[in-house]
């Protein structure tokens, strides 16, 4: 007891001065020298260091020759009374020994404290407080994840915007759940399991009302994701199991606010790295506070204190244009200062400030001389034979300059190992080098911000592969109205949206005319930036209403002949400039025969077959009147819901109970529309039930059941919230939904089930049966490569995703010398492939024209076979 307690109380205050130490040397570095993420990184093996120190100072038994003791007992008179100790050996004749030398004078370390029986209170205290701080953490936990199952799906959109967010963050990891909820105050990212990111609903409100823009949620989502890319959930739940551990230790508390700290800035940067305005983001964090009230760490296993302090922090680096803000770990400094640091942690881990002693030990050292030091064994890990190990090199350059990459992770997966086998960094030239990697098979990971991740697998040893990483497209321009002011992004009047604009992205995927909405952005000071845009066809248009210019939707450069914005890889398309034309505007008015008194309902104009948003909205008044201003002329469909329980600046929100919907087609050619009346009719159904793609069954790797939600074809101008689960057993029913046209999406589904071909539903007649949502397991390609004259491991076979809607990694294959090649885990659906050279000097891009890759159609739960004919040119040689 003397002996742990003597431990732990020089392990805090050596603890104390090392922590005080790092922190004064980071302090007094100059910004530029570390960023956030290698900061982060020190302050976890100061932790480390602080919890291993008490090992350390705990005596260490010595395995020795048995040899007799010897003591030699000083003269006592023999009217003195003696305790009797039974752990002294009896006294024996011995020779005389030996003169030693005289010692030098004992510095006045450690200082002996008499151990009374305080100590053992204060140890059981420590267990007690310890125990309570884990069951605690375990309910905390267990509230966080029924939260999280409590928690509202986003429209599918949305969710498409937070896997993009996970792959411009890099990283592993593929699959998040965005979802909203009203028990949370601030976002929050949880995990390990099931990842996702959780809106409070007041956020989710003040998006729709435009209390906030898309671009401050992208710039949230973004920092969340970050979270996730890091692994800062196993972090954070390690950080809190060591807190309660360690729960009178007041270092360890210190230490892991520096941790919270540098992972809040180290995700930061993320977010300034991806959207390069790091003042926009430090408002949207001040915004997030008016929002919420409260500022919470970003990422929770349990809950944690609220602290102003750190956001005052954050937002003072976020100004900072001296500090650096990479979102890479600097290996070469940070082992410097691991050096240091542990160089430190060795002279103190042989340093004893405090020693408690028992009163009959302090009696023997006191008249018996030195006693042997109570001993406690040491436990040394059995020695292991090296593995063989192979050296493997590359590199890794950009695909459309062939310019080396600086700072590209690399991480390694060895076959049945869940922990990384390597985790590597590119130089200043791009090379990367694994020295002591074991022969085998590994899947790899190659990520860097802004890039789309590319993964593949090779073997060791093997040839040196040359990664060419596809770069984000990029369009940027100015919103303007027919007077050249900046358009403002909403027009508020006591919190009430009475205007807005909005850039809306649309992708045309491969075989099909029309476009499809991706997502949008809002104007900041007429300016607008759109960065993350994978390989595809891309349109944009700008909606607006509201404005002195009136209201419309415009595409660029004009509504006869959209452009299409091809991305590569890499494309910046600049000064993509819009700017709104007054036009011949008139009013629509009319009624609605309300089916109960005083009820309000909501009323929406949109463009035909265009599911994007209205081009205007407004509200009936107590008696079923409406009104619509400065509607230019064009062909309209007048969308009806309600009642209503709420608004928004786009979307309604429905009053709960039975709902009623209408819609009508009107003209308006330069003449005021007046009189108009619209029939409304009860709300409608139809049933959903999960199926296999082969079999009534689920097939390997899916789910019994999956989450069911719904996206409108239509703008109806209300939000459609739906919290239904389908499963394989029986029908569930999808209730509460107007006469439209909706897409159906599962979700939930795991990373070896997808689902094929979203069916739409139309509620305008009625539907027959359930509709089937089919499922299938993960598909695979298995091909082969003719090379002509050339070797086939001279081509490297590049695999995108033709979706175009969520930014997904690209893959990459290395021919045998047969040429065959293959892809595995696919979600089902249309695939790019082209086989370009793979050598490092080539000057052929990967991905160099999209239209011109051949497109695959990949089923689910069986391979498909896929012939390539590589390009060679005259001599054989790529």
């Amino acid at each position: 007891m003397n002996a742990v307690a003597s431990a732990l109380l020089n392990g805090a205050i050596l603890s104390a001065f090392l922590a005080a130490a790092v922190w004064l040397c980071l302090r007094l570095a100059p910004r530029h020298f570390l960023n956030a993420a290698t900061r982060h990184m020190v302050w976890w093996m100061v932790l480390g260091i602080t919890i291993a120190l008490p090992v350390f100072q705990l005596p260490v038994h010595r395995a020795r020759p048995a040899k007799p003791v010897q003591v030699r007992l000083p003269a006592v008179e023999t009217t003195q009374t003696i305790p009797r100790i039974s752990a002294l050996p009896a006294p024996r004749e011995v020779k005389p020994a030996r003169p030693i030398a005289t010692p030098l004078p004992r510095l006045p370390f450690p200082i002996e404290v008499p151990a009374t029986g305080w100590l053992q209170p204060i140890l059981w205290i420590w267990v007690t407080a310890s125990a309570l701080l884990l069951v605690r953490l375990l309910i905390d936990y267990a509230a966080l994840n029924r939260r999280k199952r409590r928690a509202k799906d986003v429209p599918p959109p949305l969710a498409a915007r937070a896997v993009n967010w996970l792959k411009i963050c890099g990283g592993k990891r593929k699959c998040v759940r965005l979802a909203a909820t009203d028990e949370i105050d601030v976002p929050v990212a949880v995990g390990p399991r099931n990842l996702s990111i959780l809106i409070p609903a007041r956020i989710m409100v003040a998006l729709e009302s435009g209390g906030i823009s898309d671009d401050a949620l992208d710039q949230i989502g973004l920092h969340e994701a970050a979270h996730l890319a890091r692994y800062d959930d196993y972090g954070l739940l390690l950080e809190r199991v060591i807190e309660a551990l360690f729960a009178l230790h007041p270092v360890v508390r210190w230490i892991t606010r520096q941790i919270d700290l540098e992972r809040e800035i180290a995700c930061d940067d993320f977010v300034v790295q991806a959207t390069l305005r790091p003042r926009s983001y430090a408002g949207c964090l001040a915004n997030m506070v008016e929002l919420c009230g409260v500022v919470r760490p970003a990422l929770g296993a349990a809950p944690v204190a609220d602290d102003l302090s750190h956001l005052t922090r954050r937002v003072e680096l976020l100004l900072d244009t001296t500090r650096r803000t990479g979102t890479r770990l600097l290996k070469a400094r940070l082992t410097v200062v691991i050096a240091i640091v542990v160089a430190l942690a060795c002279l103190a881990g042989k340093t004893r400030l405090v020693a408690f002693a028992s009163p009959v030990v302090q009696y023997a050292q006191q008249h018996l001389g030195p006693l042997p030091a109570l001993m406690l064994p040491r436990f040394a890990a059995p020695q292991q034979e090296p593995a063989s190990a192979q050296e493997l090199e590359g590199t890794v350059v950009e695909d459309s300059s062939g310019g080396a990459l600086v700072g590209a992770e690399l991480r390694f997966h060895g076959a049945g190992m869940r922990e990384l086998a390597a985790d590597l960094e590119t130089d200043r030239e791009g090379r990367f080098r694994a020295p002591d990697l074991p022969a085998g098979e590994y899947s790899v990971d190659v990520s860097k911000p802004n890039y789309i991740t590319t993964s593949f697998r090779l073997h060791v040893p093997g040839v040196a592969p040359a990664v060419r990483l596809i770069r984000y497209g990029v369009i940027e321009g100015e919103a303007t109205d027919s007077g050249g002011r900046p358009l403002p992004a909403r027009i508020l009047d006591q919190g009430v949206m009475l205007g807005m604009a909005r850039i809306s992205v649309l992708v045309k995927k491969p075989g099909r005319e029309e476009f499809q909405f991706l997502r949008q952005t809002t104007p900041e000071d007429g300016r607008y930036r759109i960065f993350d845009l994978a390989p595809g066809n891309y349109a944009l248009a700008l909606w607006y209403y509201g404005l002195k210019d009136g209201m419309g939707m415009q595409f660029y450069p004009d509504n006869t002949h959209p452009r299409l914005f091809t991305v590569s890889g890499g494309e910046e398309y600049r000064d993509i400039n819009f700017s709104t034309t007054p036009g011949l505007a008139s009013r629509v008015s009319g009624k609605i025969d309300l089916p109960k008194p005083e009820m309000q309902f909501a009323l929406a104009l949109g463009i035909p077959d265009q599911p994007m948003l209205p081009i205007a909205r407004t509200v009936t008044e107590k008696d079923g009147s409406f009104q619509f201003e400065k509607v230019p002329s064009g062909s309209y469909d007048l969308f009806v819901a309600g009642p209503t329980g709420g608004y928004t600046g786009t979307e309604e929100i429905l009053a709960p109970g039975e709902s009623f919907y209408g819609r009508a087609r009107i003209q308006v050619a330069g003449q005021n529309v007046e009189g108009l009346t619209v029939a409304i009719s009860a709300a409608r159904s139809f049933s959903v039930v999960l199926r296999s793609h082969n079999s009534e069954s689920p097939e390997p790797g899916c789910p019994q059941s999956a989450a069911i939600s719904l996206t409108p074809l239509e703008p109806w101008g209300i939000f459609f919230p739906t919290n239904t689960r389908a499963s394989f057993a029986a029908a569930q029913v999808v209730p509460n939904l107007p006469p439209g046209r909706f897409r159906v999406f599962a979700g939930e589904l795991g990373s070896g089930c997808y689902q094929l071909n979203p069916p739409v539903v139309d509620l305008s007649s009625d539907i027959a049966g359930p509709v089937a949502v089919e499922l299938a397991a993960a598909g695979s390609i298995h091909g082969v490569l003719h090379a002509g004259s050339a070797r086939p491991s001279e081509f490297a076979v590049v695999l995108l995703d033709a979706e175009g809607d969520t930014g997904a990694e690209a893959q990459i294959a290395f021919p045998d010398a047969e040429g065959r090649f293959r892809f595995e885990g696919l979600r089902p659906g249309r695939y790019r492939i082209a086989a370009p050279p793979a050598a490092e000097k080539s000057s052929r891009r990967w991905v160099a024209d999209v239209a011109h890759m051949l497109e695959v159609n990949v089923p689910g739960g069986k391979p498909v076979d896929v012939e390539l004919a590589a390009p060679v040119p005259a001599g054989g040689h790529p």
